[in-house]
């Protein structure tokens, strides 16, 4: 599933690139999206939105109820079923659609 996010940090604008600045670079904003995983697929600075590709986890950690003799909890990872698959997608859309879309770019010409 793709989705739009806002992206934050600075371009530098030196023709004839386009790059981030080294101590505030181009990067999402702040979101948790849940059980997913994301890659990069474009980025729109006229609107200041990175495309992302978004893929539900394939497996998660759940805890078993149980615990070690030293009182650490105890896990077991098993893979998700095509229902919670599609609800993290659902939960990751509903999250993405929540971020305000408050213009955070700096531009740097040089």
């Amino acid at each position: 599933m793709r989705m739009r996010l806002p992206i934050q940090g600075t371009v530098v604008a030196d023709h004839p690139h386009l790059g981030g600045d080294e101590k505030d670079p181009i990067r999402l904003v702040d979101v948790d999206l849940g059980h997913v995983s994301w890659r990069m697929a474009g980025l729109d600075l006229e609107a200041e939105e990175m495309i992302i590709e978004v893929s539900p986890a394939p497996y998660i950690s759940e805890a078993t109820g149980e615990r070690t003799p030293q009182g650490t909890p105890i896990f077991v990872q098993r893979k998700t079923s095509p229902g919670e698959r599609q609800g993290f997608l659902n939960v990751a859309r509903q999250r993405a659609d929540a971020v305000p879309r408050t213009k955070r770019l700096k531009v740097l010409l040089r």
